[in-house]
């Protein structure tokens, strides 16, 4: 198998990096952020502040070997041992600041990065339904609200009258509507919105607003850079029919074919915990190509990993640290 020289080519000032196993960590970024977050919208630290954001990759380089995912499938296929400290970053959804702030930051460094975004989102005023309950909570003007009527799993009363009241009901109603099912969830979405009397906004954050399709074209022109899916409309997809999965992840897979003028051969799942795919949806990505689907579960990653099943790690989401010293 001949391999370009990009595969090969050592980015990083490598010094420090000898002592250190020949395992691979993928970053996995939602957002980064230049703008000012109003209450307690990105509490979760799901958006990066750009400082932050420079100095991890500026360590990164500093110290490790930074890989595209492309490289990572041939390691892994070929059985070829990952450098000391290789690493690969990567980003899942589809916000617009990937393009306006990431981007720029991952050019100046030369580190390639992957971006699985969900089509249904793109160029849209849609929300991620973890940002509608954020933002409803965020700018209620309600000081209590009661969803117990919606699902019996939430209490009577969240009060939401500090800062702390508004996170631990953002947090609890998070947590009971990422184990719903769809119906379930969308009944908890309709009350919350009834209860606080907001009706949810991109226009609230510039952290909530989605990329379009010409920034996704030119981040997949850049040569350090290359989109894959993320689904269409960000369902867990184990949790869908077969065939609304399929229907999903054929929707996703053409508008990005359509849009990009070329195949797709990467993706990410959403959600990505073990529980969140199965070998039907492995199986539905091989047929249109997929070579590599890594998942949100922590951890590192060997040659020997498999290319379906590779672990990441989700720096900065409620509080996780990023793993090497800056």
């Amino acid at each position: 198998m001949l391999i370009p020289s990009i595969w090969v080519r050592p980015r990083g000032n490598n010094q420090e990096a000898g002592c250190f196993m020949s395992d691979l960590t993928i970053f996995l970024y939602h957002g980064v952020s230049d703008a000012e977050s109003p209450g307690i919208e990105n509490f979760s630290g799901k958006h990066i502040h750009i400082d932050t954001f420079r100095d991890q990759i500026s360590t990164a380089k500093r110290i490790g070997i930074p890989l595209s995912m492309e490289e990572v499938r041939y390691h892994v296929c070929e059985r070829r041992p990952f450098p000391p400290r290789a690493f690969a970053v990567t980003f899942d959804d589809g916000f617009e600041n990937n393009h306006a702030v990431a981007a720029p930051v991952l050019d100046d460094f030369d580190v390639p990065a992957m971006f699985y975004f969900s089509t249904g989102f793109v160029e849209s005023d849609r929300m991620f339904w973890v940002d509608e309950i954020e933002d409803c909570i965020n700018r209620s003007e309600i000081n209590e609200i009661d969803l117990s009527s919606a699902d019996s799993r939430l209490p009577n009363s969240f009060p939401l009258q500090s800062d702390d009241d508004r996170i631990h009901a953002t947090i609890k109603i998070k947590g009971v509507c990422k184990e719903a099912i769809a119906a379930d969830k969308e009944r908890i979405l309709a009350a919350l919105k009834l209860e606080t009397a907001v009706t949810p906004s991109v226009d609230a954050a510039a952290n909530y607003r989605k990329i379009s399709w010409a920034q996704t074209q030119e981040l997949d022109s850049h040569p350090l850079f290359e989109i894959g899916g993320h689904s269409h409309d960000h369902n867990i997809l184990s949790r869908l029919s077969v065939e609304g999965m399929h229907k999903d992840v054929d929707r996703c897979m053409s508008l990005l074919e359509k849009n990009l003028g070329r195949t797709i051969t990467h993706f990410s799942y959403p959600e990505g915990r073990h529980t969140d795919y199965n070998e039907q949806v492995i199986s539905h990505l091989k047929h249109w190509g997929i070579v590599c689907c890594p998942s949100a579960e922590d951890g590192r990653n060997d040659e020997q990993s498999d290319l379906f099943h590779l672990r990441r790690t989700m720096v900065g989401f409620m509080g996780t640290a990023f793993p090497w010293t800056v």
